[in-house]
């Protein structure tokens, strides 16, 4: 899931090598060439093993995001899907 550049208002700054203002021309080109990436989580494992607990990723802290890093805006919600394998 593509996530917007300007959700990260001023903080862009400590990703950037440049300072860029939030709301400004230079921020909004940014954001439409280019979208940050969501992380993917998936995992096999047995009824047992889901039952003791999984460690999702880490939540994003205002520093050092990446695809492994979960993004949450206020009032968002993440939604896992159990599957039966084989």
């Amino acid at each position: 899931m593509p996530i917007s550049v300007k959700n990260f208002g001023s903080l862009i700054n400590g990703m950037l090598p440049i300072n860029i203002k939030q709301n400004s021309a230079a921020h909004n080109l940014i954001d439409k060439f280019y979208k940050m990436q969501s992380e993917s989580e998936t995992y096999t494992a047995s009824g047992s093993v889901l039952m003791s607990g999984v460690n999702l990723t880490q939540a994003y802290g205002a520093t050092g995001y990446n695809v492994n890093v979960r993004l949450f805006q206020d009032c968002s919600s993440r939604m896992y899907v159990v599957k039966a394998v084989g």
